[in-house]
């Protein structure tokens, strides 16, 4: 039996405004706030170790830390988002299905020591029946594509 919590479980823990210290993980050392703008880093302070296990941004930690601004979403809330993530990842497991299938009956194939020319591309989009745009790896297969509709599907393997 699995002490994994569901993904719906997950976001009902953490706070509607936690990004995962988006802007932290892009590369900027120094942003370290929630999407409202709070410096969670500055917030909890202390010693540099640990810090994030005395964030208020989690359910399940600890804390004495007190944030103005902590809200957690509500059980349905949580179950339609992750509803939203599993339909997403859905579809953009078909979108890659879809390229993949298309560049196979077009001719492409991998490691062929003749071609190894990228191919590029178009699909329709299982998300919203738009046009996808890829491209696939003559290298190693990786397929790269992009919606044309804005925040639509997008990812680069």
């Amino acid at each position: 039996m699995s002490n994994q919590k569901s993904m719906a479980d997950q976001i009902a823990n953490r706070c509607k405004h936690f990004n995962g210290f988006r802007g932290y993980i892009a590369g900027d050392p120094n942003d370290l706030s929630c999407k409202c703008g709070i410096d969670v880093r500055a917030l909890v302070g202390g010693e540099r170790g640990g810090w994030i296990m005395r964030a208020p941004c989690l359910a399940d930690h600890a804390t004495d830390i007190i944030c103005s601004r902590r809200e957690f979403p509500t059980r349905e809330e949580a179950e339609a988002e992750a509803r939203e993530m599993e339909d997403h990842a859905k579809h953009m497991m078909e979108a890659i299905r879809r390229c993949i299938e298309d560049s196979n009956n077009c001719g492409f194939e991998l490691f062929d020591p003749d071609d190894r020319e990228d191919m590029t591309g178009e699909v329709l989009c299982p998300a919203c029946g738009n046009t996808i745009k890829y491209s696939r790896s003559g290298y190693n297969g990786h397929v790269w594509g992009t919606c044309e509709t804005e925040g639509c599907l997008q990812w680069m393997q």
